[in-house]
């Protein structure tokens, strides 16, 4: 038997969410407008969760991505949902990216736990207690001297990606708006870690492999979700890509 170790692998996921005022909390509260984005009064519309397993050379592979939308799932379900999808990444020890998760996506979840007396689910308490690693994309791609934070959709396109391109319009047969959107933001935050990552690895070569093997799965599963096919195609996502642009120099 050989003496090489086996590489070990982390659990991984990115998580993306959807929200909606939460009429009933409105008329409780008397607003009349519109509540800050991240209120505790805005209620869970749709989350998707892409989960992966990162081996020892940073790579990620065995990709999922499961999607929970209010048409299918109440809002105490989607929780519990997002809480069992997670907890391997938790227990694990692993990774958990987000794009503006520390303003938006976990207070929301903390919140909407309250509300539903899930005071069992730990995972925001992990993040704060470090017991996860939670990278934000958004601070990742920021700048000091901004006078405003990066949109996911300009962090994607700095990089070569059209977020929120044409739609097909066998889109709105296939899946909710809400869930369209959801899974386009996980994708292009998935990208954007993989970029993150190379970077602090200082690893062009952990870039192109990373990104490879999204795009493979991402054409996999293209054909029963047509809103990521323009993901699927793109040449930054194939197995012989460059940095954007580089063949035109």
């Amino acid at each position: 038997m050989s003496d090489r170790a086996i590489p070990s692998t982390r659990r991984c996921a990115v998580l993306d969410l959807e929200t909606s005022p939460d009429q009933d909390a409105y008329v409780l509260a008397r607003r009349r407008r519109a509540a800050p984005r991240g209120s505790p009064i805005h209620a869970l519309v749709a989350a998707s969760v892409l989960t992966y397993e990162e081996d020892g050379d940073g790579v990620p592979g065995l990709f999922e991505l499961h999607s929970f939308h209010i048409d299918e799932y109440c809002e105490a379900d989607i929780l519990d949902n997002l809480e069992m999808r997670l907890r391997p990444v938790v227990d694990g020890g692993g990774l958990l990216s987000t794009f503006n998760g520390t303003a938006h996506d976990l207070p929301t979840i903390r919140h909407r736990q309250l509300r539903w007396w899930r005071l069992e689910a730990h995972l925001v308490e992990a993040v704060l207690q470090e017991e996860v690693e939670h990278l934000d994309i958004m601070l990742e791609m920021s700048s000091g001297g901004e006078a405003r934070w990066p949109t996911l959709a300009d962090a994607c396109a700095s990089v070569g990606f059209s977020l929120h391109g044409p739609t097909p319009l066998a889109v709105t047969r296939v899946s909710p708006p809400e869930t369209v959107k959801c899974e386009q933001d996980v994708v292009g935050t998935m990208i954007l870690t993989c970029y993150v990552l190379a970077m602090r690895h200082r690893s062009r070569d952990r870039l192109r492999i990373s990104l490879a093997s999204l795009g493979r799965h991402l054409r996999r599963i293209a054909a029963t979700r047509p809103h990521l096919e323009r993901f699927a195609t793109s040449g930054l996502l194939a197995d012989d890509a460059t940095a954007w642009g580089a063949a035109a120099r």
